[in-house]
């Protein structure tokens, strides 16, 4: 009975966490797409009727939304799966139950939101991969429906209410995550691959104008992310002690230690890495050795020693650029894999008992 029970907290929690990595990249591909407006110039056609760069970038973002929608429906019927035997217990599973739980409960009523909006945003996704005019603003609304839903099928519902304290500020806590971490990923999965097609100067200030849009949005996102975490965690910790010995604040603990560490990096490449892009950005417009010169300046801090010599010319300002665009891709990596680890530390922690509960 007990190894029951625990296969079945496991299943749990490994569709939460899967949830979380879709609902992170839903919000991301969206978030992304106005990054993609704000900070490229839209081009011409390469040749003949091709879409441009820009197209090319909103296109991969649309299919991509449409593949973490279709994924995130599966996760959310595993998860009603999961519901109807932990309240079966021993019985069979049966449709009469898990009409019960979906017609008559808070929880089956924020499940049906959540599927709902993840179907409606696929379906979006969908059309704007063929490029239908209104499909990104619908996209964008039911993302952000898809995030702030997350709540209603965990613990702030315990509150017996949709718009509880608890819920609202895990709703922030979930949508400040997305928008930081899902844009994040976008950015690593769909910006900087498709950058690389492009020619050294245009590579380097594609990059340096997406990293730099992205940096107040991370900003932003992580503060009211942390805002609203220690807000929950002053709700649901009886007392302080609980932080320590209980598995809940232990998990809790750990979920803070990443979050810290996955500050750090993307701090690390605020103060560092975008300096860096940004000058070779304005190097390879330049008409004079004072772009080499500031480039070379700010590129010296991410050179090996004995690579730091200033030296002019094309081929210096690429090797620095792509010195940053590589310091760039590690940092942001590890921020990226840390986050995950994140989110799965949050899928175990949402279905543990709360000690003040």
């Amino acid at each position: 009975m007990q190894d029951a029970a625990t296969t079945l907290f496991l299943i749990g929690a490994a569709a939460r966490f899967g949830g979380y990595l879709c609902v992170f990249a839903i919000v991301g591909m969206v978030v992304f797409r106005l990054l993609v407006r704000a900070r490229l110039p839209a081009e011409p056609a390469p040749t003949g009727n091709a879409p441009s760069w820009r197209a090319i970038l909103e296109r991969r973002a649309a299919r991509a939304g449409l593949l973490a929608c279709s994924a995130l429906v599966v996760f959310d019927l595993v998860r009603l799966w999961e519901q109807i035997k932990g309240f079966s217990g021993a019985d069979p599973a049966t449709l009469e139950l898990a009409g019960v739980i979906l017609g008559g409960t808070l929880w089956g009523s924020g499940w049906k939101l959540q599927v709902a909006a993840a179907a409606g945003a696929g379906l979006c996704f969908a059309a704007a991969a063929r490029r239908w005019p209104a499909a990104w603003p619908l996209a964008g609304g039911l993302a952000l429906l898809v995030a702030v839903s997350r709540p209603l099928t965990g613990h702030a519902l315990e509150q017996g209410s949709w718009l509880s304290l608890p819920v609202i500020l895990q709703a922030v806590h979930v949508l400040a995550g997305a928008v930081w971490i899902g844009t994040l990923f976008a950015v690593l999965a769909i910006g900087l691959p498709g950058a690389r097609s492009l020619p050294a100067p245009r590579r380097t200030a594609a990059i340096a104008s997406l990293v730099a849009g992205f940096s107040p949005v991370a900003l932003s996102a992580a503060t009211a992310l942390f805002m609203a975490g220690a807000a929950t965690s002053f709700l649901y910790l009886d007392r302080p002690r609980s932080l320590f010995a209980t598995a809940y604040g232990l998990v809790l603990l750990a979920k803070i230690g990443g979050f810290a560490v996955v500050a750090a990096a993307g701090y690390f490449n605020w103060q560092k890495v975008r300096p860096v892009l940004e000058a070779a950005a304005r190097q390879g417009t330049a008409d004079g050795e004072t772009g080499a010169v500031a480039a070379a300046t700010d590129a010296d801090r991410l050179l090996p020693a004995g690579e730091s010599d200033v030296v002019s010319g094309g081929a210096d300002a690429d090797r620095r650029a792509q010195a940053g665009e590589a310091t760039l891709l590690r940092a942001a990596s590890l921020e990226l894999a840390i986050a995950v680890a994140v989110l799965a530390l949050t899928a175990v922690l949402v279905a543990l008992p709360m000690p003040a509960g």
